[in-house]
Formats: structure tokens, C-alpha cells, sequence
């Protein structure tokens, strides 16, 4: 069972703005909590079906909404929950009964731990298996907790302790963490003042071929971190909860496609893996995360997937032709999959973060895109350089 633990918009977040599909909590001044079962179209927007096919818990369930109720479970989320960014302190709201009730108090619920709730959320063969149990069949628990708080400026804090929605095929073992940071949503950025502006190609090497260039984030994003020192090479949150790493290897080289004498890594069906920290991630968009799978996969080298990583990554989007969610970066831009609002393939206009200035009011986000750095090489806005492959790699 998946559980989104908490989930609050302030009233001035206008969802329509970023893609996210109405109905969405504006303007109710108050906390609104849910719990996606963990099944294949379960989630349900609040107010109404599913409106989006951006899921933030249960396919169908947009990042501005609210999933299905967990149906009788009422446990409390663990008392008094942490500060939201230096703020004050939020008392968790109970998890269960009707979606929408109020709870104790209208300040951000935050999660005081996202660690295992009470039900099992994966069970399954893995081809290894979750840190801390035995070989083969494993029981693991996942939790997301999203909230949101202010006025004039959004803060969103992304608490997760990693797991997937699906059982992976992972080659080595993974285990929980603790995902957790606070930053500026959809922070002011402009074209005119781009945050990389390499002129050289040894200087965009330097950059999107640098594993710990996402450790930190641009001023105006105000990130503030509470999670492990294990997640500098964090970029971001899929919707599901899996962390999306900096696009490079350990080796600070395409994990795909890496030059001549280097190895691919491997992935399985859903394009994750975990590496030496045991953090199961992604580098390159997952439509997994948006659908997440009810039974075993396999690894993608016995499949077709193989051929292709970044086609097939692509097409496990087919359903989901539309600008859609998959995911937050740390620097609080939004994350979208490969298709723009027209529903037409982003192939063009991204910058070298892979960011794109998307629509006519001056949104800045990130797309999901078969070529390198496929989801975010580095927080911008960036330039646009132009070198040949051939040079980057000479370099």
C-alpha cells in the first residue's frame, strides 16, 4: 500500500499555471490529506476523476490533487511533525476517514519521519533485494510526503524515503532513505541571466559531465536540506517517490551511452537501479512512475528495451501524450515527461540543463528527453552552446 502521508497548497497556488489539472485545493485554507492504494488506477483527483495524467500517488492522481482515501486506516502520522524550512512546527494529520476533513491545525502537516507506515506497499522477486531482508522475496514499504506553505513565495518541502511503487529488478541490493528537502517553488529565473553560461566546451564538460553539480541549487531557490549527505548527487523527486539522480555515472559519464571502452550501466524495465549507496533512482524519465507495474519486470537487457534506452524510454509515455508531471526538481522547478502541452514531443528548444522556458508566461521547467542529459544535467536556465560530441568528448 502507497501512502502520501500529507498534502497541503497554500491559497495562492494557482495549479493551471504549471500544467496541473483542476479540480485542485484553491482556495480552501486548509490541510487536505490522502492515500492512493497501491494498484493501477486507483487514485482519484479530489472532487471529481481524474483529470490529469500526472499522478502524485496512484495513477490518475495529479500533483495538485487529492488520491483516494486510505479506507478506515487512522493511524496518526507520528505527532508533531518537523519545521517546514525554518518555519514553525506543523502537527501531522491523521492519515484515513473523508478526504478533505479538517485536522488540527491549517499550518503545513509535515511528516515527522518517512519512514515505513503500518502496510506493506512492494512485494516481489527482485534479482537482489531490499537492504536489511533476505534474498528473493522481499516486503518493503514506501511513503511521500508533500507539502506546500507561504504566500508570496510557495515553499515546497519533498519528504521520501525512496522506494518505488513496483517491484524492481535490481541487480544489487537498495534500501530506504531520507529524502528530504525544502525550497522556493517555481522560483523567478530569466532567459537574460542564465544560471550556466559556459563559452567553452571544456566549461560545459565541467558542468553536465560533473555528478556533484546538482549538489547544491541556485539562491533563488532557497534549498534547504534535511535528508542524508548521501543524496548530494540528487537532482530531484519522481512523482512516485524515487529519487532522479544527476544524469552522469559515478564516473561522471552518460550511464547509457557512455564513449569507447566504457560500460552502460544496467537497468531494469522501469530504467531504475541503485547504486553504491543502495539508492534505487533514476537517471532518464520512467513512465513507470506514472504506471507503476502490478507484477515483476525484468532487467531491460533481456528485452527490447535494450536496443534503445532512450526510444524506449520515450514510449512508455504513449499514454500520457500531454504536459505532464512526472516529478520536482531541487531547485523547485517543475519536471515534465517528453510531451509539451500540444502533445507534441519536446525534441528542440531546451537548454544544456534541459530546461526550457515553456510557456508565455515565463515558466521555467525541465522535460524528460531521449537525448542527454534526458532529464536535467544541471539547474538553470543555461545557455544554449553548440559543440560537437566528438569535441565534449576530446575534452
Amino acid at each position: 500500500m502507497i501512502q502520501f502521508r500529507c498534502k497541503i497548497w497554500p491559497t495562492s497556488f494557482d495549479g493551471r499555471r504549471y500544467g496541473f489539472r483542476p479540480p485542485f485545493p484553491v482556495p480552501i485554507p486548509v490541510p487536505l490529506i490522502f492515500g492512493a492504494p497501491f494498484a493501477p488506477g486507483i487514485g482519484v483527483p479530489f472532487g471529481g476523476p481524474a483529470l490529469s495524467r500526472a499522478p502524485l500517488g496512484g495513477v490518475g492522481a495529479p500533483l495538485g490533487g487529492i488520491g483516494a482515501p486510505l479506507g478506515g486506516v487512522g493511524a496518526p502520522l507520528g505527532g508533531v511533525g518537523a519545521p517546514l524550512g525554518g518555519g514553525v512546527p506543523a502537527v501531522a494529520a491523521p492519515v484515513g476517514g473523508a478526504v478533505g476533513a479538517p485536522v488540527a491545525a491549517a499550518t503545513p502537516a509535515v511528516a515527522a519521519s518517512v519512514g515505513p507506515v503500518a502496510t506493506p506497499a512492494i512485494a516481489g522477486s527482485t534479482g537482489g533485494a531490499v537492504a536489511g531482508s533476505t534474498q528473493g522475496q522481499t516486503v518493503a514499504k514506501d511513503s511521500l510526503c508533500v507539502t506546500c506553505s507561504g504566500s508570496t513565495t510557495v515553499r515546497i518541502r519533498v519528504q521520501s524515503n525512496g522506494l518505488p511503487r513496483f517491484c524492481p529488478n535490481a541487480p544489487a541490493l537498495f534500501s530506504e532513505q531520507n529524502i528530504d528537502f525544502a525550497v522556493n517553488f517555481n522560483p523567478d529565473v530569466s532567459v537574460n541571466s542564465p544560471n550556466q553560461n559556459p563559452t567553452t566546451a571544456s566549461a560545459l564538460s565541467s558542468i553536465v559531465c560533473n555528478i556533484n553539480i546538482e549538489g547544491s541549487a541556485p539562491s533563488a531557490s532557497n534549498l534547504v536540506s534535511y535528508g542524508t549527505s548521501l543524496l548530494n548527487t540528487v537532482a530531484g523527486v519522481s512523482v512516485d517517490g524515487v529519487a532522479i539522480l544527476n544524469v552522469n555515472s559515478a564516473n561522471s559519464i552518460d550511464p547509457f551511452y557512455p564513449p569507447v571502452g566504457a560500460t552502460a550501466e544496467t537497468v531494469d524495465t522501469c530504467l531504475g537501479h541503485p547504486n553504491i549507496n543502495n539508492i534505487y533512482h533514476y537517471h532518464i524519465g520512467s513512465g513507470c512512475a506514472l504506471n507503476p507495474p502490478s507484477s515483476a519486470i525484468s532487467a531491460c537487457a533481456m528485452t527490447s528495451c535494450i536496443s534503445s534506452i532512450a526510444s524506449y524510454a520515450i514510449s512508455l509515455y504513449s499514454s500520457y501524450r500531454a504536459l505532464t508531471v512526472i516529478g520536482i526538481a531541487k531547485d523547485g522547478h517543475v519536471i515534465y515527461g517528453p510531451y509539451d502541452s500540444t502533445g507534441t514531443q519536446v525534441t528542440s528548444g531546451f537548454d544544456m540543463c534541459n530546461g526550457m522556458f515553456y510557456d508565455s508566461i515565463g515558466n521555467y521547467a525541465y522535460f524528460a528527453t531521449q537525448t542527454f542529459p534526458y532529464i536535467t544535467g544541471c539547474f538553470g536556465p543555461g545557455n544554449y552552446p553548440s559543440f560537437s560530441q566528438a569535441v565534449m568528448i576530446a575534452k
